[in-house]
């Protein structure tokens, strides 16, 4: 594999021919040329396919994608509800419910995987959008963050200051979740799939020539999305379900048989077969048990690839009783003297350590090491304000910045925190790298805030992000895969 000529935009005939017209390509460069720019070569198609039985608990599902042309984009589509108990006007809602869906999401080809994310890694990929209009459709659609019952003066009825039409029919375009007590909530919730083959037209799979595709679900447990308290009367009276689920994708389609010739041609070039830059994650984990105050914890690297960056974060190891103690926060007013809770805000909400699923650990000092030698060391500010890992917009809701928020054990569904080993944000080119294979020894040391409450466990998690090369068979299809280092 390591053959895999890599082509750049200036010598794909598919990139350039669909440029020809507009002045932007070098007639040298060129396979094939055309006289049309490139909006009459393509037209968009939308499909919908419905993941039949789908539903919360760690189960697997498979949907084939269709094969209508250049893969541009994907993302599900939930319909849930559930029913709040009687004293429980604000449940414990995730900080991102469409990522709190799923475990991972995966994309396979004859049985292997090409690509996969985790619900955080997702959840991270969504607040480092640089477009900050993608960024804020994304977090309004993965429900992210949502307003629910705010501040109740009595049991079982929404409170003051809530925003227009709250709990008004229908309720599906207001941005809030409305959960007045014992009525039952219908949701429409997006899971955003930004996979890497989606940045560029030149790293798009084309769907209607390679082998087939399927994307492969895993989902997660029901209350981590959403749970009520502990109590008799604060626990869901219908835990949180899924009706359906629907892969959608949009397709960049060839408009005619002669134009879909280029496409072809890409893919038998002189026995150099196309090959996509592209980028994957991988993750290693450890638990350890909290200490008072601050954990060090230590993980062992083994990967050989060449890495463009590592996102680290910790979670509390939660459990349904704990996420149960975290709900109980939303009694309405008649049932506890202090009702703390107003519009679901997460600083609100934590409870001996824990707080809801995507709240993220706050991490002091992370250090990098080789065969005992530093290659890299931030501090918590350094990592999310001044490294310049990415411009990640992870204070920033819909163009308006925000303070940092926590609750009382520094958890936050801001702190992720993203080491950047390349030279530059765009990862289609191999600009800089961290070569795991030529190191020896690489341990990641993590220092976070934690408690020592009832033996609280703590995942601490590194996820590789890595560059891999995707490669089309001309004659066949086939997908093969190569890691370069």
């Amino acid at each position: 594999m390591s053959d895999i000529a890599i082509l750049s935009a200036e010598n794909s005939s598919l990139m350039n021919s669909a440029l020809q017209g507009s002045g932007g390509a070098d007639n040298d460069a060129l396979v094939y040329t055309m006289g049309a720019p490139m909006p009459n070569h393509f037209r968009s198609r939308d499909n919908k396919s419905q993941i039949l039985g789908a539903s919360m608990g760690g189960n697997t599902y498979q949907v084939e994608v269709p094969a209508y042309g250049n893969w541009k984009s994907a993302y599900l589509r939930w319909n849930v509800d559930w029913k709040p108990g009687t004293d429980n006007c604000t449940s414990a809602v995730s900080a991102n419910m469409g990522c709190a869906m799923i475990k991972r999401v995966s994309v396979l080809s004859n049985s292997r995987t090409l690509f996969s994310l985790t619900g955080q890694q997702i959840h991270y990929l969504i607040q480092s959008e640089k477009d900050a209009q993608k960024r804020a459709g994304w977090k309004r659609a993965s429900k992210d963050n949502v307003k629910q019952n705010c501040r109740s003066s009595t049991a079982g009825t929404a409170g003051v200051g809530c925003p227009p039409r709250f709990g008004a029919t229908p309720v599906q375009n207001t941005g809030y979740i409305a959960t007045d007590s014992e009525v039952a909530v219908v949701a429409d919730i997006y899971t955003p799939l930004p996979f890497s083959m989606f940045n560029s037209l030149k790293t798009m799979l084309p769907t209607d020539f390679c082998e087939k595709l399927i994307v492969e679900i895993e989902t997660n447990d029901h209350w981590r999305v959403v749970s009520g308290g502990s109590g008799a009367n604060t626990d869901l009276v219908t835990d949180f379900n899924v009706n359906s689920c629907y892969l959608c994708s949009e397709f960049l389609v060839i408009n005619s048989d002669d134009k879909k010739k280029i496409q072809e041609k890409n893919f038998s070039l002189g026995g150099s077969p196309l090959a996509m830059l592209l980028t994957d994650w991988k993750t290693t984990s450890k638990q350890v048990a909290g200490e008072a105050t601050r954990t060090t914890a230590s993980l062992n690297v083994f990967f050989t690839e060449l890495m463009a960056g590592m996102l680290i974060y910790v979670e509390p190891v939660r459990t349904s009783a704990l996420i149960g103690a975290v709900g109980e926060t939303g009694k309405s007013a008649s049932q506890t003297t202090a009702l703390n809770v107003y519009a679901n805000q997460i600083v609100d909400r934590g409870v001996a350590g824990v707080n809801v699923e995507h709240t993220y650990g706050h991490i002091e000092k992370i250090s990098v090491t080789a065969g005992g030698r530093k290659i890299a060391e931030f501090l918590h500010d350094e990592l999310l304000y001044l490294h310049g890992a990415r411009p990640s917009g992870l204070y920033i809701t819909e163009g308006k910045e925000t303070a940092e928020e926590c609750d009382a054990f520094g958890n936050s569904s801001n702190n992720m925190y993203y080491i950047n080993f390349a030279n530059t944000h765009k990862l289609d080119q191999i600009s800089g790298a961290l070569a795991l294979r030529s190191l020896n020894s690489v341990v990641v040391e993590v220092t976070f805030q934690s408690v020592d409450t009832a033996s609280r466990k703590y995942n601490v998690n590194a996820c590789m992000q890595y560059f891999k090369a995707i490669q089309i068979d001309g004659s066949s299809g086939a997908i093969a895969t190569a890691l370069s280092n």
